[in-house]
């Protein structure tokens, strides 16, 4: 299930409108560009809320292809039950624009 060319046109559509600014936020660390203000998946545009659903479907099904939990293991010592598999996490999302290098 991915994500059509319709979906990706409307989504840069959406994120060129919120990349207004001709320079970069002092507090931001992308140089030569910007970066969306908030955190991007918490935006309400249906785009943006369309894309946060393909990924988190994508995470949902890596998942579901984990090796069962694994006491003392790094990565798999995390039980997974049906909670795991409906709940879904996402800490954080920007969105960067990095602009063409200026000759000098």
């Amino acid at each position: 299930m991915g994500v059509s060319t319709i979906d990706l046109a409307a989504l840069a559509d959406v994120l060129r409108k919120l990349h207004r600014l001709k320079a970069p936020y002092p507090e931001q660390s992308v140089r030569g560009g910007t970066q969306t203000d908030r955190q991007l998946f918490f935006h309400p545009d249906p785009a943006i809320q369309k894309l946060r659903a393909h990924v988190v479907g994508a995470i949902r099904a890596f998942a579901s292809t984990l090796p069962p939990a694994k006491s003392g293991h790094p990565l798999l010592d995390y039980p997974r039950d049906q909670r795991c598999s409906t709940a879904v996490g996402l800490c954080v999302c920007w969105a960067a624009a990095i602009m063409p290098a200026t000759p000098m």
